[in-house]
């Protein structure tokens, strides 16, 4: 029997067609969208919101243009010399469009959305629309991944792993956030599922891979650098999953690994070399503009660790691990029993692959283990390697162990239910 004779790269889901697989994915994005609306609308207030219409508003009122370019620029020389983001974008077109008194606007709404409509209703309504077009486009993405679940494992685990992700309570909150651009956070890792697949059948070409899954990347870092080690090496998480699946040597392994980070870092690259670009069109010279940006990232990296008044961590205190990742009906997950799950599942996964009965079950049990640890260590990257932009922002560190880590622990049912049937069929 050949390699393209295997049942594990034969299998697919029983009765999933093209019209089906559309009705998943519209359905699944309802769902998600519809779970989250309601934090969406009382997430509107939150800071986030407040540095789109303040910047606004600050540029207006010292007589710029309203920003509409992927990044503008601050004066003096604050901690903050420049920033990037879709909120730049979207919100100073939306200024330029409908707002006709700029100077009316409150850098802060008091409420959602009287205050709003009042002050500038065209504005308001633009706003609103971005941040409803945010939640449906990030809803879309997650239903992509629960669709190659179920596509690909266990339907029934595909229904399970959109229900998680519509109770989270924090996804909600990311998803209506224009500033960090959440459906390009996760877009990468779920095209790389598809990809891998690609690749694995023949169907792609590692250089093809790599390409996708850069120019993801650059899109993302146009939109800002946060969480951009989770996302680099997300992206790696299926490559991992397969070659273990397919007994594939540990060498080519870390070699295609190192060659999609080495993509997506070129990609971020490009990325850094337009904001550069036009950065150094506002200070006057390309060094005043990497002075800038290296101060920027300096900071987040470690410097404001060293400022009097710096705040410790925080990331093993009880505020922290018991923030809420997600709930199923009566049943919550914070974090400290989601880092006490991940491993545990991963352990007994291992576990499970000894006792299989089939050389494709244990392959599948081995793989879903070695993925979820994988996709851990893809998760605590960000802390290790930025710790000042987690202490100083603990309310966005749920993000990171959803990058990749709580994604894959949410799809293991359905990995578990195709161990098992792997396991019933003859040896």
């Amino acid at each position: 029997m050949t390699a393209a004779d295997s049942p594990l790269l034969q299998y697919r889901a029983p009765g999933i067609t093209g019209v089906r697989a559309a009705l998943f994915v519209l359905g699944a994005t309802a769902l998600l969208a519809g779970a989250w609306a309601r934090r969406s609308v009382n997430a509107f207030n939150d800071d986030s919101d407040a540095i789109i219409v303040a910047t606004v508003r600050y540029h207006i009122t010292h007589g710029h243009a309203p920003p509409a370019g992927l990044l503008y620029v601050t004066a003096g020389d604050s901690v903050y010399p420049s920033s990037s983001g879709l909120q730049g974008l979207l919100a100073g077109l939306a200024a330029r469009r409908w707002a006709s008194d700029y100077r009316a606007m409150l850098p802060r709404p008091v409420s959602y959305p009287d205050a709003w409509y009042r002050q500038a209703e065209p504005l308001g309504i633009a706003i609103v629309a971005l941040k409803v077009a945010s939640v449906v486009a990030t809803a879309a993405v997650l239903a992509m991944f629960a669709f190659f679940v179920a596509e690909t494992w266990s339907l029934t685990g595909g229904l399970l792993l959109t229900g998680l992700l519509a109770t989270s309570y924090w996804l909600a909150w990311w998803a209506s956030n224009l500033y960090w651009a959440t459906p390009l956070l996760f877009l990468p890792f779920v095209v790389s599922w598809y990809a891998a697949r690609a690749v694995r059948n023949g169907h792609m070409t590692m250089g093809a891979f790599t390409t996708c899954i850069g120019g993801l990347v650059f899109l993302k870092a146009l939109a800002g650098y946060e969480w951009l080690s989770c996302i680099l090496a997300a992206a790696s998480v299926p490559i991992v999953y397969y070659a273990v699946r397919d007994h594939r040597p540990w060498r080519e392994t870390v070699r295609r690994i190192g060659q999609v980070a080495g993509g997506g870092a070129a990609a971020a690259i490009a990325a850094l070399a337009v904001h550069l670009t036009q950065l150094a069109s506002a200070r006057g010279s390309f060094g005043a503009a990497l002075g800038a940006f290296g101060g920027r990232a300096g900071h987040w990296l470690a410097g404001a660790s060293f400022e009097p008044g710096y705040p410790p961590s925080g990331l093993v205190s009880r505020a922290f691990l018991s923030q809420e990742l997600a709930a199923l009906s009566a049943f919550r997950l914070p974090l400290w029993l989601f880092a006490m799950l991940l491993p545990v599942t991963a352990t007994l996964a291992l576990y499970q692959s000894s006792r299989a009965r089939t050389a494709a079950s244990r392959a599948a049990w081995r793989a879903a283990g070695i993925a979820l640890l994988y996709s851990l260590a893809c998760s605590l990257s960000w802390p290790l390697l930025a710790t000042t932009h987690m202490a100083s922002h603990l309310h966005l560190g749920l993000i990171v162990f959803f990058l990749p880590s709580a994604l894959l622990l949410f799809a293991t049912p359905a990995l578990a239910i195709e161990a098992h049937r792997l396991d019933r069929q003859p040896a």
